[in-house]
């Protein structure tokens, strides 16, 4: 969808909210049209975008509200920890004290009806407190009138405490207190920076889930929507490889197995022939290829050791005493479909 109609799509959806109607009416139409030019710019915002609310987008979130300046910060409330904290314009003095805050933000009310509540709708700092209430308390001294901070409000994203986003918006006692108008303007733009948190969060589960799977040993497979190989483990391809087979062959890869351990990922699995385990059989298909257990080991990235330990194995359950004889005996059985004459060590060559 280009930004052009996300935003024709976007106007038409706060219009036409029952829930809103009563706040749009409220809004001038140059406020609306602001809403709707930000609710594009979300929308226009790269996918590349590693942050879910970049710098421009906060600037541009503080001029339509009008305020002195804003912030985006995510906190760990209970650990008294941030996270991580964005604030515009760069050189502005309302930037809050990190440690004021976290040490006195018991006393900042908005924050205490949002621990009480759960409730991260707008809300201003005078919805609670009047400003000689306010003056009272340690943490104006500390932290409002030490970033010349007069007024406030804030809205944030559905969260747990031990992890909350939110948006911070601050005036200078010149420039005066928040209104219906800021609280209408955070109230539509709520759900499209709620979606676009989201969006980035169900991205980066994405990379994270496929970096685990390149770095994972085993031979798995992830799924694409229509049920074919989108990506395959480095062990996969090569377990395919043994067998002729590659991932555009998935899911019918006979004699091999694909067991389903998640929804959209597939473990790979030999039927055990001759009752070798996986790894006994990916070892011998290298050895059948002519590696040492040197080459092995570097192509599986363990040691000669284990290499030699696997190879040993091998041989006992298959009742022979070298590397040729195990590797005739594997190709037979897969020749014939049927398990092959086992023989004894004694009746090979060393």
């Amino acid at each position: 969808m280009t930004a052009t109609a996300s935003r024709a799509s976007s106007l038409v959806e706060i219009r036409t909210s029952a829930y809103f109607l009563k706040p749009v009416q409220r809004l001038r139409n140059a406020d609306l049209e602001g809403v709707v030019r930000l609710v594009g710019e979300v929308a226009a915002i790269d996918e590349g975008e590693q942050l879910p609310f970049p710098q421009h987008l906060l600037e541009s979130l503080r001029e339509l509200v009008g305020s002195d300046w804003a912030n985006y910060c995510e906190l760990d409330r209970p650990g008294r920890r941030m996270i991580t904290e964005l604030g515009v314009p760069n050189e502005c003095n309302g930037t809050p004290d990190g440690g004021a805050y976290l040490r006195l933000r018991h006393e900042h009310p908005t924050c205490s009806y949002q621990d009480r509540t759960g409730d991260f709708s707008p809300h201003k700092l005078s919805d609670f407190v009047t400003m000689r209430q306010l003056k009272r308390l340690q943490i104006y001294t500390d932290l409002f009138q030490a970033g010349g901070i007069a007024h406030h409000i804030a809205v944030g994203l559905p969260a747990p405490l031990t992890h909350t986003k939110m948006f911070l918006f601050d005036n200078s006692a010149e420039r005066g207190d928040f209104g219906e108008r800021e609280r209408t303007i955070l109230e539509l733009v709520r759900p499209h920076l709620i979606r676009r948190y989201e969006n980035v969060r169900g991205r980066r589960r994405e990379a994270a889930a496929l970096a685990a799977l390149e770095a994972s040993d085993e031979p798995l497979v992830l799924l694409n929507p229509t049920g074919g190989a989108e990506f395959a483990t480095t062990r996969a391809r090569r377990l395919l490889a043994n067998y002729g087979l590659d991932v555009g062959d998935i899911p019918n890869i006979a004699p091999l197995r694909a067991r389903s351990i998640h929804p959209d990922v597939l473990l790979l699995e030999e039927r055990r022939p001759l009752g070798l385990t996986p790894r006994e059989r990916e070892i011998l298909a290298l050895v059948a290829q002519g590696q040492t257990n040197a080459q092995v080991a570097a192509t599986l990235r363990i040691s000669p050791a284990t290499v030699g330990k696997h190879l040993e194995n091998a041989y006992s359950k298959l009742g022979v005493g070298t590397r040729t004889a195990a590797v005739r005996l594997i190709r037979e059985h897969e020749d014939t479909g049927k398990p092959a004459s086992r023989v004894t060590g004694s009746t090979l060559g060393k």
